[in-house]
């Protein structure tokens, strides 16, 4: 499994206020973690969860993730962290991600 790992870029939201008070998100470079990514076609169950029913891919890593982290490689769409299990010591963190894609242009006639 360690040979699949790849590196990804991790981001963490922050929220600031501007000049008007208004709340501003952005998202900050938290380090660089390495995890193996998979489509999300797993048993009937898992897909029927609650928590996890958004996501679209599946990862595991044994570095720290959190639930509303981004995780982006280079030039490919990023991924939002929808739901972690830990896997404490001895066990990979399992991930459970829903791909942001960009919003496709609207071409006016």
């Amino acid at each position: 499994m360690n040979a699949r790992l790849e590196p990804f870029a991790l981001k963490r939201k922050a929220e600031t206020a501007n000049a008007w008070k208004e709340s501003v998100v952005e998202w900050q470079d938290a380090g660089t973690i390495r995890a193996a990514v998979s489509t999300a076609s797993g048993s009937l169950n898992v897909q029927n969860e609650l928590l996890r029913i958004e996501s679209t891919h599946t990862a595991v890593t044994w570095d720290d993730v959190q639930t509303g982290d981004r995780i982006q490689r280079d030039g490919e769409a990023p991924f939002e962290v929808t739901y972690v299990i830990p896997g404490g010591r001895r066990r990979m963190n399992q991930l459970f991600l829903k791909r942001i894609d960009p919003p496709e242009a609207v071409i006016e006639s």
